[in-house]
């Protein structure tokens, strides 16, 4: 029964990561940790994704009426960080839609054994959207830029909390909490979300 299970979840996982694949680079899904990149480390994300068919909504016209046109079938989207002296992190968002933005992080206190690494961080820099609120709409979700709010910063803090062992498929399997509060972008769009007043949380599981 338990074989089944993790194969049914290992299935589940795939198919979702081939669906978010865009969001993963473009940011949408990158909740923000207290960790940075060790000095002159570099990671680089590169996404290739095909449109068939359909139709985008570009920004209003003058009459405040949205202006239709035809998606081009390819797109891609390029991420790219460095880390820099052990406790800065930078990085920069580039898609084939002429979105072009960064995202900065530094960490105020690192992890030990009883209390949680500390970061503070700005993402959507040079984005030119100033407020969720702006009459916008994308006919592919992963660009719709209101996700970009510009200079959106946040407060975060991690700790690694426990190593299991001795898991049937696993030899270890270690959990990380990550809980944080932010502002513009991290209030989200929702009005549930809204309630959240932009504190967010997560748990990593390696």
């Amino acid at each position: 029964m338990q074989k089944l299970f993790l194969i049914i979840l290992a299935v589940m996982l795939a198919a979702t990561a081939l669906v978010s694949i865009p969001y993963g680079v473009l940011g949408n899904i990158n909740m923000p940790d207290a960790y940075v990149l060790p000095s002159k480390m570099m990671e680089v994300s590169l996404t290739n994704y095909f449109i068939l068919s359909g139709t985008v909504l570009s920004n209003q016209d003058s009459l405040n009426n949205f202006i239709s046109k035809d998606p081009s079938t390819y797109h891609y989207g390029f991420s790219a960080s460095i880390g820099l002296f052990d406790k800065l992190e930078v990085g920069i968002v580039a898609t084939s839609d002429n979105l072009i933005w960064g995202n900065a992080k530094l960490r105020l206190y690192s992890e030990t054994e009883k209390f949680p690494s500390i970061a503070v961080g700005l993402e959507n820099i040079f984005s030119t959207v100033e407020n969720s609120d702006e009459p916008y709409i994308s006919g592919y979700d992963f660009t719709d830029p209101r996700d970009y709010i510009k200079n959106s910063p946040y407060l975060v803090g991690s700790k690694s909390t426990l190593l299991l062992t001795d898991i049937p498929y696993f030899e270890h399997l270690e959990t990380t909490i990550h809980l944080g509060v932010g502002s513009r972008r991290f209030t989200g769009q929702r009005s549930k979300v809204k309630q959240l007043h932009g504190f967010f949380g997560g748990l990593d599981l390696k």
